[in-house]
């Protein structure tokens, strides 16, 4: 596409904002290619390099950011500068070099100004003046503007024909109602001093005379100011005029104050421009006395002169540029600049006379963007013009040669001139025989932009090396660069995994196999986890690290670097050392109640230990008799495995309940953890836990007699296994009961204990006898017992 020069369409204004605001400023431009921006302050960069970005930020206004901010548009055709937008910070500093009381002599009838010091505000404050009658009094009384009272525009109190009762003490109230803050001023002690005689002349004094002042047009108000003392008992007529002409307040944009001291010219305009007298005198009086002042109006200047947007102009011709201003554009100032850099009379070539810029025997680099400012004190204008020359031959240059190393992209540059710019065309020239060879975008890893020239290559390889030419061509000829590029294979490493596991006390070998070319010159470096510089004594040779017996310490990362002029890598790989599991810690046992089959089961916790850096599988959990085992609790004699507990991938086991064990019993346990490697170390034991008593929960089967004799039968009942188990203090008690049909047979229990023989004493024989016999092992019979009929059978 053809190139078009950048045009600045929206710029920021004049803005006024308080001290720690944001403020952002704008520049929009157009052109193609389209424009970046920079920024500056009072010409100066803000922005260090031209970007996208079309707004200035700042984020909280200081007072040093107050001045003339403006932007800069570029492309590929030049640079334009926006107008500048003027920032105003609103503070407030309060009285600069506020002094102590100030004590104030001044004859009676006189006149007399009280100047306030300095006030570094922005915008204006508001002051009022106060008057008090001693230093401690309170009786504040704020002064207004009156006969004997006034106040100027600067801030400062007049008091006119003081008297004997002005002896107080005057102060100001400073505020700045848009920024917030309040400062008051020192003390002003006035002091009358009476005089020996009284004033015999009646001509009025000036104490306040009209200024200069400077407008704009469009502004609001200009005021001058007029005050003069006459001494007691006369009263001052005060008339003003416009070049000597009477001011006729009926327009409505002239206004005068109470007591004809302040004029306002309202709505400037350029007519306003003029003279401004006060004439005074006492009433009834003659003489006059008179002071005048000059009103300036300024405009803000305004190009009037044609610019176009494009000056196209041929090798060798001269140009004049001409920058004028409309009538209203007074005391201005005439700058010229060429892509933002400020035009000088420094050469021949260059001349500035008046509003003209000249440009002498136009060469190819004055090719570019041209502007004129024109600036005084109110504000500015500018115009711009694309100075473009119509024909040249082209000339061309290439890149440097490069060397690079494969799967780099690449750009060949080709930087050409000419009018009309010329056609770029790449060739590769044939290594055998120098034929060149056409490169366009149909290789696929080639893209030439047509634009700018630029031949980009992606992802080289090493065929790419060779020869590149650029042919620049256009109606006035051709002209060619040639440049060399030379690709590298990319040094890289080839061999190292990411991750590796390692037996503890097992050789550690680690192998950083590196690919380069021959001619590349690689350094190789290793590592431990990032920054850690591995000792000397580890290393077999540069690329291969050797640890004889790895221990836990040397689980980490280890990263080999080899660095070449043809490129860099790294690769890290992990090593863990890994082991049996350590024992588990703090094994302990307790007892609970099972709700479901209502016995009593033992919880059994621990604390998991080391893993060996690989995850536990299982638990195997031994128990041991702690009563019919030896009386060494460290002893392995006696234990059993009880069980085996899986853990599932991703858990932590640290208890499990235990089902199934003998009541009235006393327990220790230990256990031993599992990974992939085998079983770890048992843990010691845990702490002794003896199971309560439970009740029977059979009786015996049968019940045989012998006779020893007539009355006493000797009895031998088959007890089952279970209720052998349930065994009591004093083991399981079967007693005798004498006759089932009995309600309360207790009186002749009789009771076998651990012998499970008995002889009876006193019995009759009988046939059959029916017998009652019931399991206990508590004390009480009467609860908790288990009881079956027998029929007694003698043999």
């Amino acid at each position: 596409e053809q190139l078009q020069a950048p045009i600045i369409l929206r710029e920021s204004s004049d803005n006024d904002v308080p001290l720690g605001s944001r403020k952002v400023f704008t520049c929009n431009a157009i052109g193609y290619p389209p424009p970046t921006y920079m920024w500056l302050l009072e010409w100066q960069n803000l922005t260090s390099n031209f970007s996208s970005l079309s707004y200035f930020e700042i984020p909280s206004t200081k007072k040093q950011d107050q001045g003339s901010y403006r932007c800069l548009a570029k492309n590929d055709v030049g640079i334009v500068a926006s107008k500048a937008a003027h920032l105003t910070v609103w503070y407030f500093d309060g009285l600069l070099n506020n002094q102590r009381d100030q004590f104030i002599n001044v004859y009676e009838s006189d006149a007399v100004i009280l100047h306030l010091p300095v006030i570094s505000s922005s915008p204006d404050p508001t002051v009022q003046w106060f008057m008090k009658s001693s230093s401690s009094s309170r009786d504040n009384i704020r002064i207004i503007i009156n006969e004997k009272y006034f106040i100027t525009s600067t801030h400062n109190l007049v008091i006119l024909n003081t008297e004997y009762h002005d002896e107080k003490i005057y102060f100001a109230i400073i505020e700045n109602i848009f920024v917030g803050g309040t400062k008051q001023s020192s003390d002003f002690r006035l002091q009358i001093n009476r005089r020996k005689i009284p004033l015999s002349e009646t001509i009025p004094e000036f104490i306040i005379k009209p200024t200069d002042q400077l407008a704009t047009i469009g502004d609001a108000i200009k005021s001058f100011e007029c005050v003069a003392n006459a001494g007691p008992g006369n009263t001052i007529e005060i008339i003003w005029q416009k070049n000597a002409i009477l001011i006729d307040q009926t327009t409505g944009r002239f206004h005068i104050g109470p007591y004809n001291r302040t004029l306002e010219v309202r709505g400037i305009t350029a007519d306003d421009q003029g003279i401004y007298s006060c004439h005074i005198r006492i009433k009834n009086s003659d003489n006059f006395i008179n002071a005048s002042a000059k009103l300036i109006v300024r405009g803000v200047p305004i190009i009037s002169t044609n610019f176009p947007l494009i000056q196209n102009v041929d090798l060798q011709e001269n140009i004049i540029f001409t920058c004028d201003g409309t009538p209203i554009s007074t005391n201005f100032n005439v700058t010229w600049y060429k892509n933002a850099i400020l035009l000088t009379n420094e050469s021949s070539k260059i001349q500035l006379i008046d509003n003209k810029l000249i440009i002498n025997t136009i060469e190819w680099n004055d090719q570019g963007m041209y502007q004129c400012f024109l600036t005084n004190d109110v504000g500015e204008d500018t115009r711009s013009t694309w100075l473009k020359i119509k024909s040249e031959p082209p000339t061309v240059t290439a890149s440097k040669d490069l060397i690079v190393f494969n799967g780099t992209d690449v750009e060949l540059t080709c930087t050409a001139n000419g009018s009309p710019f010329p056609n770029i065309t790449w060739f590769k020239l044939n290594s055998n025989d120098n034929q060149r060879i056409l490169i366009n975008n149909l290789h696929g890893r080639f893209h030439i932009d047509n634009r700018t020239g630029v031949l980009s290559i992606t992802n080289t390889i090493r065929d790419d090396s060779g020869i590149f030419e650029c042919l620049a061509q256009n109606i006035l000829g051709s002209a060619h660069a040639r440049t060399t590029l030379l690709v590298h294979r990319r040094t890289r490493i080839i061999s190292l995994p990411q991750t590796m596991k390692i037996v503890k006390a097992q050789s550690l070998v680690l192998v950083c196999q590196v690919f380069s070319e021959d001619d590349i010159a690689k350094r190789i470096h290793w590592y431990f986890n990032y920054n850690q510089i591995i000792p000397h004594n580890r290393f077999y040779n540069e690329s291969t690290i050797l640890i004889d017996t790895p221990q836990n310490q040397d689980t980490g990362n280890y990263t080999c670097i080899v660095e070449s002029e043809a490129g860099n890598d790294s690769r890290t790989t992990e090593v863990t050392i890994i082991e049996l599991p350590w024992p588990p810690t703090f094994v302990r046992a307790s007892l609970m109640n099972d709700s479901l089959s209502k016995s009593v089961i033992v919880n059994l916790t621990w604390i998991p230990n080391f893993d060996g850096n690989i995850p536990i599988e299982r638990y195997t959990i031994q128990m041991k008799d702690s009563i019919l085992s030896d009386i060494n609790g460290y002893d392995d004699i006696g234990w059993q495995n009880k069980e085996d507990i899986v853990i599932q991938k991703n858990q932590t086991k640290t208890w499990t309940l235990i089902h199934h064990l003998r009541p009235f019993t006393t327990y220790r346990f230990r256990l031993s953890a599992w990974n992939q490697l085998g079983e770890g170390q048992i843990s010691s034991p845990s702490n002794n836990i003896t199971l309560p008593e439970e009740i029977p929960n059979g009786t015996v089967k049968s019940l045989t007699a012998i006779p020893r004799d007539s009355t006493s039968p000797e009895m031998i009942p088959l007890v089952p296994l279970l209720l052998e188990q349930f065994v009591g203090e004093n083991g399981v008690d079967l007693s005798v009961i004498d006759d089932c049909l009995r309600a309360s047979p207790a009186h002749n229990r009789c009771i076998f204990g651990h012998s499970k023989r008995f002889t009876a004493s006193d019995w009759l024989k009988q046939h059959p006898l029916s017998l009652i016999i019931e399991a206990n092992h508590a004390p009480v019979y009467d609860h908790d017992v288990v009881k079956i009929c027998v029929d007694l059978k003698f043999q």
